[in-house]
């Protein structure tokens, strides 16, 4: 969702999509097979977005890029936030990384250079 921009009402499109979502899922025609709720995952970087995945989310999805000293840094804005709101800490805290296979680690690492990954 990149920007946050309130609507008319004064509430962000992000919070009126969100609980439109919830909405939907809560109601008595979500009924489809095989279907799993997992809530709402909010990514977020920077810390005031950490904030609002407390307040609007389920949970706050980990990035990929930041570094474990930032995420534990962050994590503790995310703690507080959730306090703030008085939300219970989710059960659930998703958080993806990424790799680079390759023959060996060496390889790895010149393909990942080639392509600007890192």
């Amino acid at each position: 969702m990149g920007m946050v921009r309130e609507t008319r009402d004064g509430r962000s499109r992000l919070e009126r999509v969100t609980d439109t979502v919830r909405g939907i899922a809560s109601g008595p025609g979500f009924i489809f097979a095989h279907v799993l709720w997992f809530g709402i995952w909010i990514g977020a970087n920077a810390d005031v977005a950490i904030r609002r995945a407390a307040r609007i989310g389920d949970c706050w999805y980990i990035n990929p890029h930041n570094t474990m000293a930032t995420i534990e840094r962050q994590m503790d804005v995310y703690k507080r936030a959730l306090d703030d709101y008085k939300k219970p800490f989710p059960n659930e805290v998703p958080m993806r990384r990424e790799v680079f296979v390759a023959p060996t680690r060496g390889e790895a690492i010149r393909r990942a250079r080639q392509l600007e990954l890192i």
